[in-house]
């Protein structure tokens, strides 16, 4: 991955110099952005079963049989915002949504260096990542009165559960963006490698209404005394998908 880096940021530059021009869109000042494609969430062959008793008087209770599917990649859309200054430096962030079996949702955050042709325009960037990947598991419906999870009470007639986990990942880029005809738009494409730094345990998160009708939400321990959560017969004790690997995307841009 680095001699790639490097082999194509020199290329960047020499097609740069040989030329010796600017485009005629100037580049610096605000920038907003969305994009579509594909990256790293790996599910693996496997059966999750879950089992969950609530605190309520009613012991609301729910069990799931989830057979999933072997996947690597996860459909991505983007959207953000950068700023570039006169130094040809820009500062981007973004908001990452992304789904197959499971999903996920992450913000992004960091810098570039814009290398500017007559054609095209060049960028290599580094952004760091914080983002929560999560699998439904289903609804716990309640017996009586509200369903309760550490403390806190449901009043909806049922109430979402899923197993998630944070995360905290670097994310090495390469970009490429080619301005259009019509001023200020540019479609861009490109791609990189999101190494993950760090990983939170899973843990299960509950969703639903509370007793004035608004959104609650509450968390819970996969080894609390309550649960019982297992993949391919084992308890889970570590994050069941992966979200470190290659991605691509492609996109529209507009500078104002």
């Amino acid at each position: 991955m680095n001699q790639v880096v490097l082999v194509l940021l020199i290329l960047g530059i020499f097609f740069t110099s040989a030329n010796g021009q600017e485009a005629s869109m100037q580049t610096e000042g605000w920038r907003i952005f969305g994009t579509i494609g594909v990256r790293p969430m790996k599910l693996s062959s496997s059966n999750i079963f879950f089992a969950y008793v609530d605190e309520s008087p009613s012991r609301d209770n729910m069990t799931a049989d989830i057979d999933l599917k072997e996947t690597v990649m996860a459909a991505s859309i983007k959207v953000g915002a950068e700023y570039e200054v006169p130094a040809h430096i820009y500062f981007k962030v973004l908001f990452d949504f992304f789904f197959n079996q499971g999903f996920g949702f992450a913000g992004d955050f960091g810098m570039g260096y814009n290398v500017r042709g007559p054609k095209f325009r060049f960028r290599p960037l580094l952004m760091f990542s914080v983002g929560n990947a999560g699998l439904k598991l289903g609804d716990l419906y309640q017996n009586d009165l509200y369903i309760e999870v550490n403390r806190t009470r449901f009043y909806s007639e049922s109430v979402g559960v899923r197993v998630s986990n944070r995360f905290f990942a670097l994310s090495p880029q390469l970009e490429f963006a080619v301005p259009v005809g019509v001023s200020g738009i540019e479609i861009r494409f490109g791609g990189g490698y999101q190494a993950v730094i760090t990983e939170g345990t899973p843990s299960l998160v509950f969703t639903g209404r509370d007793i004035y009708d608004e959104a609650a939400r509450a968390t819970e321990s996969i080894t609390a005394n309550n649960v019982y959560l297992e993949m391919d017969g084992r308890r889970i004790v570590s994050p069941i998908l992966e979200v470190g690997g290659p991605f691509g995307q492609i996109g529209v841009a507009y500078q104002f």
